[in-house]
């Protein structure tokens, strides 16, 4: 049997009456077949005595003891029986010289050394396979033919139908049906027919129908389920769709279903290509929300990731390099794929837990591989925005250093860049120990302000030289530094430090250049007033910032008439810290800054009211600047009073502080609208409002009535011509 599917092996007949078996030994197979009921059983026995059926001049010598003989396949197989790929090699000792020979050589000169019998020797022609067979005995060879007949007459005969018509010159849409039908039959348990079946499928892989290859793709993986035939079939569904137009023929042929199916099978190790055509496929076929939505329904993200945490420690166990090259290739495809996912992962409140660690070991073994390098950030960035993996970085050194090493390696990928600045940005925008651990890993901050440094440098000096793409990454590339650097300032014990830090003057150069060019890129404004607000709400020694603060201030000031109410929120959070100090206080006035602020304090964004709130109370702290809000002021804030109502109580405390300070100007204590002041906030403290048990109470009683009654009970005695000076807040309590 083995011998005529091409197998290189030794027969050994066993020959007496009872018995009418033979054993089959192969050199390229670990078992034993017995032909016997056609049992199978493994090779364990003692040491035979080996004869060669050449040498067998009778059928009574053949019967007389065990024979033992070669069979050569046909000359027109594959496979030869001296192949050094087919037969386990040994070194001997031949005299003088060693020579490489396989155990059949090995056993005809052992038997030509011994028995002195005439043996054919090594590279000469050995006896036609059936002068072995049938020199056994005849009686045995009626019993071989009369179980190859049987063998032969269990062939589906309405699979060799169908195969002939494949075989057939159709059209490809009347090869539809068949092809469906070998996918649904059960298996092939003939050899010859299976091959007969596969021949048929692989040859309409090459055909142009995109229906009938990706039909004859699943066929061929039901029949066989490794192998290079699933390769070929695998490297044909890849490329139907690398077509858009054929992604509906994809959906329709269920091929997800077959992708997600072989994938969460197959092993890297014995079908790496076919693996790597698989994630393509899907990598070219999850692009749309339906698609998308198909490929999760069968848990894609899962099985990619298994595969990834599988193939992922062959990068370290392998020294060769063409197995290296491979590896990091078939990872490239797998973390492909994986990104057009980072929408999923994004919206999952779990992803794998398995991912993370993956992608953090995958960082440090891929610097030589910037694609796989590329992937491997875009789907670290998409888990940092998730809180449930959030949570496994969080301070873990090993991520915050590696990727700051990233940094300086590679200057001019500026996309790479972006992606770990990105990365970095958001494992710092939540975690106090993530901040640290960057802000003091060795040369850290001073690492990201020459990155910024270099790259504002190009952007201003070679902006007419630049593309229109090229201007737009290097302009990304500076919002996510500025960005980490904001994230930075935003920590206690470091704002300070970066306030004295002599770089920060780069950030603040942006400013007059952004108005001078015309800048349009909002983003980069909004990043860098950003880093300029956390920065200047710290008031220490040798701070640049506060230094600087009347050019700071100067320039920020035309933004405060912005059309764009993100930029004027944050020129007003600047200015609510700068205005601290008492110039830039005289500055504000000097501009009728307070008019811009009366609009402002109407304003339907609850942030921009509660801004403008805080410059409004530093303001009317100053003696010099509250005389500025006696015309309108009062009433501007109690419009804002009443429209916060009962919404926002921290934001009408805040009103109520600035109220405080601007009643302490009496002209405007005597003006008649303090007694509409007065009855909103009797309204306001009215304790039949809400029940104790609102969550709204605690911060009515904690944050607003605190504030309020005071301010009550003053203009109550104020009424009452009972005068009484108070101080008012300082702009440090704002």
């Amino acid at each position: 049997k083995m011998a005529t599917e091409g197998l290189d092996c030794w027969v050994e007949g066993c020959l007496d009456g009872a018995d009418r078996g033979m054993r089959v030994i192969s050199t390229s197979n670990p078992y034993t077949r017995v032909e016997r009921d056609r049992e199978f059983s493994r090779v364990d026995g003692s040491p035979c005595v080996f004869r060669p059926l050449s040498s067998i001049q009778s059928q009574a010598e053949a019967l007389a003891s065990p024979v033992f003989g070669f069979i050569s396949p046909a000359a027109s197989k594959k496979r030869a029986l001296h192949d050094p790929g087919n037969s386990r090699e040994q070194k001997v000792d031949c005299g003088d010289s060693r020579q490489t020979r396989s155990p059949a050589i090995l056993l005809g000169d052992s038997l030509r050394a011994t028995s002195g019998l005439a043996i054919p020797a090594a590279g000469s022609s050995l006896p036609p396979r059936p002068m072995l067979l049938r020199s056994v005995s005849s009686e045995n060879y009626d019993h071989v033919r009369h179980r190859r007949s049987n063998s032969l007459d269990h062939q589906d005969t309405e699979l060799a139908h169908i195969v002939v018509q494949l075989q057939s010159h159709h059209t490809p849409a009347t090869l539809y049906g068949p092809v469906d039908a070998i996918a649904g039959h059960t298996p092939i348990a003939n050899a010859r027919q299976k091959s007969a079946t596969l021949s048929a499928l692989q040859a309409l892989l090459a055909l142009p129908d995109p229906r009938l290859v990706l039909k004859a793709a699943r066929a061929i993986m039901t029949i066989v389920p490794t192998g290079s035939v699933v390769t070929d079939a695998m490297s044909a569904l890849c490329a139907v769709s690398q077509t858009e137009s054929n992604d509906t023929v994809f959906l329709e042929e269920r091929m997800p279903e077959l992708l997600t199916s072989f994938l969460r099978m197959a092993d890297s190790a014995l079908v790496p290509e076919a693996i790597s055509c698989g994630c393509a496929a899907i990598r070219n076929t999850s692009t749309t929300e339906a698609q998308l939505a198909a490929y999760t329904a069968l848990d894609t993200v899962g099985i990619l990731t298994a595969q990834l945490t599988g193939i992922t420690p062959q990068l370290s166990s392998s020294s060769a390099l063409p197995r290296i090259l491979e590896t990091r290739e078939l990872l490239t495809q797998v973390t492909a794929a994986l990104c057009n996912f980072t929408v999923i992962l994004e919206s999952q409140a779990s992803p794998p837990a398995a991912l993370a660690p993956a992608l953090c070991e995958l960082l440090s073994s891929c610097r030589e591989a910037p694609a796989l390098l590329i992937n491997v950030l875009r789907l670290l960035s998409s888990l940092t925005m998730v809180d449930s993996s959030s949570v496994i970085f969080s301070g873990d050194r090993r991520v915050i250093m590696q990727l700051l090493e990233l940094l300086p390696l590679f200057p001019s990928n500026q996309k790479l860049l972006v992606l770990i600045l990105y990365t970095l940005g958001n494992l710092t925008a939540t975690d106090d120990a993530s901040r640290s651990l960057l802000f003091s890993a060795s040369n850290g901050a001073a690492i990201l302000f020459s990155l910024l440094r270099d790259n504002l440098t190009r952007l201003v000096e070679s902006a007419q030289a630049l593309s229109v793409d090229e201007a737009a990454v290097s302009c990304d590339l500076i919002v996510k530094l500025l960005r980490l650097l904001a994230h930075l300032c935003i920590q206690p014990d470091l704002g300070p430090r970066m306030a004295i830090f002599s770089h920060i003057d780069i950030v603040l150069s942006i400013i007059p250049w952004f108005l001078r060019e015309a800048r349009t890129e909002t983003e980069l404004l909004l990043n860098a007033v950003s880093v300029i607000n956390n920065i200047s709400f710290y008031t220490v020694p040798d701070s640049h910032v506060v230094a600087r603060r009347m050019d700071v201030a100067d320039s920020l000031w035309p933004f405060l008439l912005s059309e764009n109410m993100e930029v004027v929120l944050e020129c007003l959070r600047v200015f609510g810290n700068l205005s601290r100090q008492a110039d830039v206080r005289e500055m504000l006035i000097h501009k009728r800054a307070h008019e811009l602020l009366f609009v402002l304090l109407q304003h339907a964004n609850a942030d921009v009211v509660w801004a403008a709130c805080g410059v409004v109370m530093n303001l009317t702290a100053d003696t010099q600047c509250r005389i500025a809000f006696r015309d309108g002021g009062l009433t501007a804030l109690l419009d804002a009073l009443e429209a916060v109502g009962l919404q926002d109580w921290e934001l009408a405390a805040l009103m109520c502080k600035a109220l405080w300070n601007l009643l302490d100007d009496a002209i405007i204590l005597d003006d008649p609208v303090c007694e509409h002041v007065e009855d909103t906030l009797r309204d306001m403290l009215d304790d039949d409002l809400f029940d104790e048990q609102d969550p709204a109470h605690r911060v009515w009683s904690a944050a607003f009535c605190p504030v309020a009654r005071p301010l009550l009970a003053r203009l109550a005695r104020h009424r009452a011509c009972d005068l009484q000076s108070l101080s008012p807040l300082r702009p440090s309590e704002a």
